[in-house]
């Protein structure tokens, strides 16, 4: 498994370290899981669907989100 800092994690979706980290501590979870839907939904139409570079990137988000 590969692991992102918490600064690239913040990049690719968007936001500040900062706010991660108050996701994090507030517990967010609803909020965190429609950014990661709207990662999806974007990331299938810059790459594809089927692309590898999707499933890369939808694999470091998911992973930095359940973290």
């Amino acid at each position: 498994m590969k692991l992102v800092k918490i600064g690239q994690a913040a990049k690719m979706l968007g936001v500040t370290p900062e706010t991660l980290r108050v996701w994090d501590k507030t517990g967010e979870q609803e909020l965190a899981e429609d950014v990661l839907e709207i990662i999806t939904v974007f990331s299938a139409k810059l790459y594809g669907s089927r692309s590898k570079k999707h499933r890369e990137v939808m694999e470091t988000v998911r992973n930095a989100v359940s973290s």
